[in-house]
């Protein structure tokens, strides 16, 4: 058992058959909490990928008490964007920067992670470098790059989203 941030998390079990990889790995792992302390966003594995450019795999856990991974999600590779990594909104919501690439071209992009719906919708109308998200009202959110409410704001109604259910090998894992 590890103590990450207060989180006694079992890591050989997050990691499973990579454990023997872990050193590898540049900064191995990090962790987020939700405002109300009961869920945490853990990102592991995490590599460098580029110069100053780290991406991980997301686990979410419940309970700090007793730590249970409520969701595993190794294909989502998460940017490591250190503080705004990973953000939690109301009632199980949980904002990622995802990891995407094309030709000659690596890039950030939101994913929305309905945790209690067991669904997800990828964000990607956001221009990058969006790194504070708040609850704007309603179903409604504010993206922006800097940590003023309304400089520089993208606003977005996650009813507007296109939500899809998380893969079945994700949601046999999820316990939320």
């Amino acid at each position: 058992m590890e103590n990450i941030k207060g989180w006694a998390i079992d890591l050989k079990a997050v990691y499973g058959r990579l454990w023997a990889d872990k050193r590898k790995f540049h900064l191995r792992e990090d962790l987020w909490e939700s405002a109300d302390g009961d869920t945490a966003a853990l990102l592991y594995g995490i590599r460098e990928i580029g110069v100053s450019k780290e991406i991980g795999r997301l686990a979410v856990f419940r309970d700090k008490d007793k730590p249970v991974m409520a969701l595993d999600l190794p294909r989502l590779e998460c940017w490591y964007l250190y503080d705004s990594t990973a953000q939690f909104g109301d009632t199980g919501l949980l904002f990622v920067h995802r990891f995407s690439s094309g030709r000659k071209r690596l890039g950030v992009k939101v994913c929305a992670l309905d945790l209690a719906a067991g669904r997800f919708a990828p964000i990607d109308s956001l221009p990058e470098n969006f790194f504070r998200v708040r609850r704007a009202g309603g179903t409604e959110y504010g993206f922006a790059r800097t940590s003023e409410a309304g400089q520089g704001e993208t606003v977005i109604d996650l009813k507007a989203l296109s939500w899809r259910g998380l893969p079945r090998s994700w949601w046999d894992r999820l316990i939320y």
